[in-house]
């Protein structure tokens, strides 16, 4: 599920965790979303991943 509010978010620079599914991937991509490593959206569904916890740890 997307907060309908984060929409928007996806048509510009945006990076996701290993496990977010094909099929969201194929959605960013057809709002016209770039993946990017270190983008300032992410999406994922694990909160516990090793990169998320990092950068909310950071405040962002």
């Amino acid at each position: 599920m997307l907060p309908v509010e984060a929409v928007p978010l996806l048509g510009d620079d945006v990076c996701y965790t290993e496990e977010v599914p094909v099929r969201i991937r194929w959605v960013i991509a057809d709002l016209g979303g770039h993946t990017l490593d270190n983008a300032e959206v992410v999406v994922t569904t694990d909160l516990d991943n090793e990169a998320v916890v990092e950068r909310l740890d950071k405040g962002e």
